[in-house]
């Protein structure tokens, strides 16, 4: 006598309901709660119809929006899958700054179908494995939308109305992920040292010259700050050195600076 299957009694719609739909667990993760084979709880979700809900908003926050083109500036990436017709965001960085990418991970989270993971992989250029943590969003027409405007044939680009969309939080998210400051050291008549700001870097090595041009007359425009643009390893990169200049700089992002990255300006 063939033995009959043994029912899961927790794969129950309100419970997937709950899980999947509600607090938006992706399904790897429910899997293994449930200790069963992905293709188990598959075969339950199109049994109650809950692969036909749609789990994520269609409308971005107002600051949602100001980080993904800040951090699209920055460290933040789309893309779009070959087989699936929109494009989803992704984040990832080293161990060090793991604190930062949760918190980036906040802020979108309830377009994530899936927590941040801890990766470890290895890099063929050191020869080395590297650890990391990162996280990406579900596709998602709201993600395509910004993704055509920042990609040509998958190559990242700056254009005017790229940086019309730059506001505060987005600046400073953009200096968060690539910007740093460097100081000069001085010593006073009576021996006390002191320290004082030297510069101010984005670097932005992955645009063209002409994207560095137009990102230095936006500066000069929009935030009437003088910015300078310098050639770095045979790439560019934008350089404010004037101390007016700086302070105006850092006057502007300063309340959006997270405590973790507070030595960014100098605190």
């Amino acid at each position: 006598m063939q033995a009959k299957s043994k029912e899961v009694p927790e794969l129950n719609k309100d419970w997937l309901y709950q899980k999947y739909i509600v607090e938006k667990i992706d399904r790897k993760e429910i899997s293994r709660i449930l200790s069963v084979k992905m293709c188990t709880l598959e075969k339950y979700l199109y049994k109650f119809k809950l692969f036909k809900i749609d789990r994520f908003p269609k409308i971005l926050l107002e600051q949602q929006k100001s980080f993904l083109y800040g951090c699209l500036l920055g460290d933040g990436l789309m893309r779009q899958w070959k087989y699936k017709n929109n494009a989803y965001f992704s984040v990832t960085h080293g161990i060090k700054q793991k604190d930062y990418l949760y918190y980036k991970y906040e802020l979108m989270k309830n377009l994530c179908g899936m927590s941040p993971k801890k990766r470890k992989h290895w890099d063929k250029r050191f020869k080395k494995y590297y650890e990391d943590y990162h996280f990406y969003t579900t596709t998602n027409p709201l993600f395509t939308e910004i993704w055509k405007k920042f990609y040509v044939d998958n190559v990242k680009v700056v254009t005017e109305e790229i940086l019309s969309n730059i506001d505060e939080f987005a600046l400073a998210i953009w200096y968060m992920d690539d910007g740093s400051i460097s100081y000069r050291k001085h010593i006073l008549k009576n021996g006390t040292q002191t320290k004082y700001f030297n510069s101010i870097t984005l670097a932005t090595c992955g645009f063209t010259y002409d994207e560095h041009l137009l990102m230095q007359m936006w500066f000069k425009e929009r935030w009437n700050i003088e910015i300078k643009i310098r050639p770095h390893c045979g790439k560019f990169i934008l350089v404010i050195t004037n101390k007016e200049n700086m302070e105006k700089f850092i006057n502007i992002v300063q309340s959006y600076i997270i405590p973790l990255m507070q030595y960014k300006i100098g605190a």
